[in-house]
């Protein structure tokens, strides 16, 4: 994968995304637009770049890239309600906060609010 132009992950065309000096990470996720909410409120992340099949949220030195599931994929995927810990997987993403009580307080805020919707 190349650090300019288009990138392919996992069959994914990603446009332009690796060309700037960030440390970059790709997640595939279920629905784009919660996902978003939750990285933005808990990491205090900035929505960076949006289209139809992915967007981008990060700071000033992250990016993590936020990418739809592809349908096959969602097919045989199943999640949770709520969603349990995957506690045994081998990556973890830690984000620094200012008040880890206040994060918390905030992802247990958007998790019930997804869970009303």
């Amino acid at each position: 994968m190349g650090l300019e132009g288009n990138s392919r992950i996992n069959g994914a065309i990603v446009a332009g995304m690796m060309h700037e000096s960030k440390m970059t990470t790709v997640l595939f996720v279920r629905d784009l637009a919660r996902a978003a909410a939750f990285y933005c409120e808990v990491a205090e992340l900035k929505t960076l770049r949006v289209s139809p099949d992915h967007l981008v949220v990060g700071s000033a030195t992250f990016q993590l890239v936020l990418h739809a599931m592809p349908a096959h994929v969602l097919k045989t995927c199943a999640i949770e309600n709520p969603p349990r810990r995957r506690e045994e997987t081998p990556i973890k993403l830690s984000f620094p906060v200012r008040n880890i009580a206040s994060a918390r307080r905030r992802e247990g805020q958007v998790r019930s609010h997804h869970s009303e919707s």
